[in-house]
């Protein structure tokens, strides 16, 4: 259903108001709903949930076909779904030991229920999808017709109405029947909460149901973003995802003969031991394919779990309580889960804190002020945006332009930089120190950096030749194009409309000339550049061969420029333009690079 709504609204915030609308109705009347179930006919109560369940759903089918659903319909029939299952749940579990008298097939029994809900979270979703395919009303037309079917499969089934431990009723003086007087429901409640708590091994168990339902949900965020980090498109991701299905209908097919072969204790350590264990395995650097293998692993475990508690509470509980029970269980095994996701959110963004800035008179940074445009005023920006931010020190990272400026902060500031990351074959100019080591100078590319003499010498003249958006977008876009500085096709239309965008404004074009000004010696400087001498700090080098703009010897003059040098690595596949060609590559290796400092200090820029 709140798939539905987005796709009928375009709205997420709709959407997970119908979901939550169902969870707190489901969540609100859980507890009472047991201690109901106890009370009144189960049987009765069974086929009018599932009854009423059907005609929630053939009502919203009404409402999609004839096209007049709205949202708060949406809201009352997510609330109503939730009622039913708060009730359908209950009955389920108390029925199953109502109708298996033998105690030694409750194993198989419940085994038997735990198959059949994991087999339909593994086919339900992409045989929703599928219906949904054929059009919106479909799913739901497939689901009424499922919930009439259960409801006349409960009605044929022999499902108790009473427990069978519930004292009969006695004969008044009138000679009407008096049934036993019932203690308040919060008084019951109460009673089941205390003799569950008196059970030690049933406790020990549900706490550790509540602490792997917080980890389970807690993993799948941070398991998105690692599948994500290691290139897994969206398919990859669903495939991953799907371990969590094949793994639980497996180990729920499984979890009769193993929970028979293991007792509680032994089952509890050896589920608890496979969880933590795939779960720490999911993170071994195996492709974005690998972590469908451990999560098959930890769903296989779970189910046996599920099913010894179910076969011990239908053993020791009273059946006049199982209702109560199965609703407190159910209760204390979820408490935590809401915060699973919350929490894996919180692990998947733990790491560096990310500042990506403009330097003045680029993107949407302001234009100089004072009409300087070196690294001087571009550090002294940088140096204002650590301060403000909090940053006594960051590693600080830089392509083209912004690795020269990167340089030149390292060595301006060095108690500010950690550590360096360059994104090309920029370096500091040292022409003695290369021709002492041995390294011959570079050859010169003029029909490649023609560009640089039109930018530093005559930049009014360019910005006056390029006198229409479209003429300033297509100079920008030729050096993504021909001009060879990335390999052919690295670069969409949409890709070049996004990056040519800022330089559609003229004076926007006319500042991003200033540098080269800089460089040709035709715009004054606000200070002395400091690119003349090695960078200390440990420098990671990533280099995209595939460009016409690469220097000679990189290797070498990298070993001479970054004592600490940790590279240069050649990116395959990249050019010029590596940070937007390479996007995964290029933050998976920083993270490595930088890794230990999230050890060391719980977390740096």
């Amino acid at each position: 259903m709140p798939l539905l709504v987005l796709a009928l609204t375009g709205s997420p915030g709709l959407a997970g108001i119908v979901a939550g609308a169902r969870t707190v109705a489901f969540v609100a009347v859980q507890m009472p709903a047991g201690g109901w179930v106890d009370r009144w006919d189960r049987r009765r109560t069974l086929i009018t949930a599932q009854g009423l369940q059907a005609v929630v759903s053939t009502l919203l089918t009404a409402l999609i076909i004839t096209g007049h659903v709205q949202v708060w319909q949406f809201v009352t029939l997510a609330v109503l779904d939730g009622l039913c299952v708060a009730f359908i749940g209950p009955v389920q579990e108390t029925a199953i030991r109502g109708i298996v008298v033998p105690s030694g097939r409750l194993h198989s029994a419940y085994a038997q229920e735990e198959a059949r809900t994991h087999a339909a979270g593994l086919v339900g979703p992409p045989l929703g999808g599928l219906l949904y395919g054929l059009g919106r009303a479909v799913p739901f037309v497939v689901d009424t017709i499922t919930f009439l079917a259960a409801t006349l499969f409960y009605a044929l089934a022999k499902v108790p109405r009473r427990p069978a431990d519930e004292p009969p009723p006695s004969a008044r003086d009138d000679g009407e029947e008096q049934r036993p007087v019932r203690r308040s429901m919060r008084r019951e409640a109460a009673e089941t909460i205390a003799w569950l708590w008196r059970q030690h091994g049933l406790r020990e168990v549900t706490a550790a149901v509540m602490v792997l339902n917080l980890l389970g949900g807690a993993s799948l965020i941070p398991l998105i973003v690692l599948v994500g980090d290691r290139a897994g498109d969206a398919r990859i991701t669903g495939t991953v995802l799907a371990g969590f299905g094949i793994g639980g209908l497996a180990g729920a097919l499984l979890s009769g003969r193993i929970s028979k072969l293991l007792p509680p204790g032994r089952l509890l350590l050896a589920v608890v031991t496979v969880f933590g264990a795939a779960l720490a395995a999911t993170a071994l650097p195996w492709g974005a394919w690998w972590p469908v293998i451990p999560l098959v692993f930890i769903t296989l475990s779970t189910p046996s779990l599920n099913v010894v508690m179910s076969v011990v509470v239908a053993r020791m509980g009273p059946e006049a309580m199982l209702g109560r029970m199965g609703a407190v269980l159910s209760m204390g095994a979820m408490a935590l889960k809401p915060l699973g996701p919350v929490l894996g959110g919180a692990l998947a963004a733990a790491g560096f804190d990310v500042a990506a800035p403009d330097l003045r008179g680029y993107g949407d940074s302001d234009f100089a002020p004072d009409g300087f445009y070196d690294f001087a005023a571009f550090n002294a920006d940088l140096i204002g945006l650590l301060d403000a931010l909090g940053w006594e020190r960051a590693v600080v990272a830089g392509h083209d332009l912004g690795a020269m400026v990167a340089i030149d902060l390292a060595n301006r500031h060095p108690d500010r930089v950690d550590r360096l990351v360059v994104l090309d074959d920029s370096m500091p100019d040292l022409p003695d120190a290369f021709a002492a080591a041995g390294i011959p100078p570079g050859t010169p590319k003029p029909a490649i950096y023609d560009y640089q003499r039109r930018q530093g010498l005559h930049a009014d003249e360019l910005v006056a030749e390029l006198d229409t958006p479209e003429r300033r977008r297509r100079y920008i876009a030729e050096f993504f194009g021909h001009r060879m500085w990335c390999p052919p096709d690295a670069f969409s239309e949409a890709d070049l409309a996004l990056l040519t965008e800022p330089y559609v404004d003229a004076d926007r074009l006319r500042a991003s000339f200033a540098d080269y000004e800089v460089v040709m010696g035709t715009r004054p400087m606000s200070g002395p550049e400091l690119t003349d001498r090695p960078v200390q700090q440990p420098t990671l080098v990533l280099v995209g061969p595939d460009q016409v703009t690469l220097g000679d010897h990189v290797a070498e003059r990298c070993a001479v420029a970054y004592p600490q040098v940790v590279g240069p690595f050649w990116v395959p596949g990249a050019g010029h333009f590596m940070p937007w060609e390479k996007p995964t590559v290029v933050n998976r290796a920083i993270r490595a690079f930088c890794g230990d400092l999230l050890a060391t200090r719980g977390g740096a820029a």
